[in-house]
């Protein structure tokens, strides 16, 4: 497979969430320098501004901020390290400083629901299910992923219900992990500058959700006093490589 086919199948399918597993079959029958090769090219062009890898590079940036599989982004590294892929080292470059995710929600007390006792996980996830939002004070500070999972997917979730998740501080990995993994919430730009700009979100999400910027998203990056070295080194390089495109993205307006 090369690029161009890569780019046309990912544009033509009507359902979004399909993508990802459609591209995680795809690089799993591919040797791992042809999937490098095939990553970094889509990601060039995309850094450039071409609007159809751009949009490809979406589901690209998911499979990877959502992998749960090391070895498979240890492999990229290393092929991007060999064989010089400037574009999908930028994707796949590990925070020195990043630590060992943990399991925060163990930590965190269950928000009061109104109820006269502590609901139980079971309880929490049939609210989550409901298309209502009586419940959604209670829930949004639920710290279970799999309560995070089902109002992401709640038809009566609006984009500011998410934003909270994601700017919350301090910030909740699990739930950013969440956020990450639901394609109806990471294609708004809003909400992956948030996870960027969050200090507390897990390196390994938000250093690819930056390839996703435009270039005054890039810039707007750079002047925050939060972000780590690795995101702020990512961005610059970023920024020097994609110059002014009007009308491309938004590349000369900065996300709101």
């Amino acid at each position: 497979m090369d690029a161009d086919r890569l780019v046309r199948v990912l544009r033509g399918m009507l359902d979004p969430k399909l993508r990802v597993p459609w591209l995680r079959s795809e690089l799993s029958q591919l040797s791992g320098s042809e999937a490098a090769l095939l990553l970094d090219s889509v990601m060039a062009r995309s850094e450039l501004g071409e609007p159809n890898p751009r949009q490809a590079a979406i589901s690209i940036v998911m499979l990877i901020a959502g992998s749960d599989e090391p070895e498979i982004l240890d492999e990229l590294r290393e092929q991007a390290r060999k064989l010089k892929l400037l574009s999908l080292d930028r994707l796949v470059r590990r925070d020195p400083n990043e630590t060992e995710p943990v399991l925060g929600h163990l930590d965190l007390p269950v928000p009061d629901y109104g109820r006269d006792r502590e609901l139980t996980l079971g309880e929490r996830r049939s609210l989550a299910r409901i298309p209502n939002r009586r419940s959604f004070p209670a829930l949004l500070r639920d710290p279970h992923p799999m309560v995070t999972e089902l109002l992401l997917n709640n038809p009566k979730t609006i984009e500011e219900d998410i934003m909270r998740l994601v700017t919350a501080r301090p910030a909740r990995p699990d739930t950013i992990r969440s956020v990450a993994g639901n394609f109806r919430w990471l294609t708004r730009e809003r909400i992956r500058m948030s996870i960027i700009l969050n200090p507390g979100s897990p390196a390994c999400i938000a250093v690819p959700l930056v390839s996703l910027c435009n270039r005054a998203d890039l810039k707007y990056i750079l002047k925050s006093t939060h972000i780590s070295a690795t995101i702020e080194t990512v961005a610059r390089e970023l920024v020097a490589r994609r110059p002014p495109i009007p009308n491309v993205d938004g590349a000369d307006s900065p996300t709101q």
